[in-house]
Order: C-alpha cells, then structure tokens, then sequence
C-alpha cells in the first residue's frame, strides 16, 4: 500500500429514516476529510471485512491465506471494542435482537 493515511478523528451519522450511514474521516490539517455513505444493509459486510483484515494484518496471526469469500456475514447490528474499569478487553456485538 502507498500514500496510507493515519485517521485523525472520526465522525457518524444516520439518515432520518435510518437506512444509510455517513461516515467522515479527518485524515490530517492540509487534506480534505473522506466521507463514506454506506447503506445500513451492508454495516455487517464491512464490520466483517475490517475485523477479518485485521486478523490478516496482525503479526500474531501466522495463518494469512484465509478463505475470507467462503465466510457468510452475521448480521451485526452494532459492535463496541473497549476496555473494562479492571483493565479487560472487551468485545460487545449486537446480531440480530441478541447481545
């Protein structure tokens, strides 16, 4: 990859009726922000393909001929990746109406 730039803030919102998702990426003080409209039916799509991409990139993870096109998408609602008061690592997903 050339020309990557490190994400400086970044911004969301949804439309009125809840069907599209417009993200917006400061990327640094002199370049124009990105911004990405996705519809909300393809949020489980890309949560899949970063998380997968980066398994992919971790040095951790030897395995890096995954078979990504062979897995079905979970239709995520949400996903929350934080840390607990005591220091754990937490990973929240919302599928469907289940936590």
């Amino acid at each position: 990859m050339t020309n990557s730039t490190e994400i400086t803030f970044a911004t969301g919102e949804t439309s009125l009726d809840g069907r599209r998702i417009r993200l917006r990426f400061d990327v640094g003080v002199d370049q124009k922000p990105v911004e990405l409209e996705l519809a909300t039916t393809n949020i489980s799509q890309i949560v899949n393909l970063l998380l997968a991409l980066s398994i992919q990139a971790s040095p951790q993870f030897p395995e890096k001929d995954l078979p990504f096109e062979q897995l079905t998408p979970l239709p995520v609602r949400a996903v929350s990746i934080g840390e607990a008061e005591n220091g754990v690592g937490l990973l929240v997903l919302e599928v469907g109406a289940t936590r």
